[in-house]
């Protein structure tokens, strides 16, 4: 969710570890998808890494919906509460009438959905397949009042995002023109270095029982999909990976996450603000993966202050920076 929009660009919160890949056919469906992100591109971090799955089908009664999963993580030593996930979801149907477009919330089946009130022969709907305490909130894009405003100055901001991912089903009465919305699950509670799995469905149809049926069609394919699968494997990075300590600030420890992609002789040292090497932290052979590096001050003599650390792993040289609270 914290990738949508910030006014006409993208938040780059989130970064993408490992390449996708595309397998077809996949284990449990026509075709599948995989990527790993985490959220290195924001400061300081939640410390959440997510891997996600996609799951497409190919029979006629599956083919018009997609499976949408993600697997998030807590890198961190604490536990996260009050977490919430979902998706941001800009409908224009078509494109060149988008003003003429509406957005419900079925609140038999449990998903949102939209369609264009002068042409009602698409309908497009976003289900929570995993959990149960659904999230629902409308948007009218233009609008100049309320809670969220899309188009003012500050774009979609992250207590405006927070608020449609938080707020439950908020069934507003029906209005007409450019909608959007956010379809959520939550709150999450994900302890220390635990995984929480959640799913969605994304469906389109000609009619709005045509939709419905194929919402629950996904609810019963995702029975089919092992949960556990593949989110605590290793994944290997395509490129060396040198991740914001955490966490930052810290006092008396922290953790230093790197990840190489094939094995390699790894060095990590550590330096004060003018350049001078206090240490070498890290200095072996390493195999391919991602490794971890707890810092800590009892073991060596460190003031409050800024210093910087940076890794050395076959020719590839990068370099973070952290700071020490006492």
């Amino acid at each position: 969710m914290d990738a949508a929009r910030i006014s006409d660009t993208q938040s780059n919160d989130f970064k993408r570890i490992v390449p996708i890949s595309f397998t077809s056919p996949g284990t449990y469906a026509f075709q599948e998808t995989y990527s790993n992100f985490d959220d290195s591109g924001i400061s300081p971090r939640l410390g959440i890494s997510t891997h996600f799955y996609t799951y497409s089908y190919n029979t006629p009664e599956d083919e018009n919906y997609i499976i949408l999963r993600t697997a998030l993580n807590n890198s961190t030593q604490q536990t996260i509460n009050n977490l919430y996930a979902g998706f941001f979801i800009d409908w224009d149907i078509p494109e060149t009438d988008y003003a003429n477009n509406t957005v419900r919330f079925d609140a038999t089946d449990n998903f949102a959905y939209a369609y264009n009130v002068n042409t009602p022969n698409v309908f497009v709907g976003t289900a929570l397949l995993s959990h149960n305490n659904y999230g629902f909130y409308p948007i009218k894009n233009d609008a100049n009042e309320g809670d969220v405003r899309l188009f003012d100055n500050n774009g979609f901001t992250d207590i405006e995002k927070f608020i449609t991912l938080s707020s439950g089903v908020r069934n507003l009465a029906p209005f007409v023109g450019d909608i959007s919305y956010v379809a959520s699950g939550g709150p999450f509670t994900i302890n220390s270095g635990q995984t929480q799995s959640i799913a969605f469905a994304i469906a389109a149809a000609s009619t709005l029982d045509e939709l419905r049926n194929a919402i629950k069609r996904s609810r019963l394919k995702y029975q089919s999909i092992p949960t556990g699968i593949n989110e605590n494997k290793e994944e290997i990075p395509a490129e060396v990976v040198l991740y914001q300590n955490y966490p930052n600030p810290f006092n008396p420890t922290t953790t230093i996450k790197y990840s190489i992609p094939k094995p390699e002789f790894v060095k990590i040292k550590l330096f004060d603000v003018l350049g001078n090497e206090i240490a070498t932290l890290v200095n072996e052979y390493k195999q391919a993966g991602t490794h971890n590096y707890t810092l800590s001050t009892i073991n060596y003599t460190l003031s409050s202050g800024v210093y910087f650390y940076t890794i050395k792993a076959g020719n590839v040289l990068k370099s973070g920076k952290m700071t020490l609270l006492k």
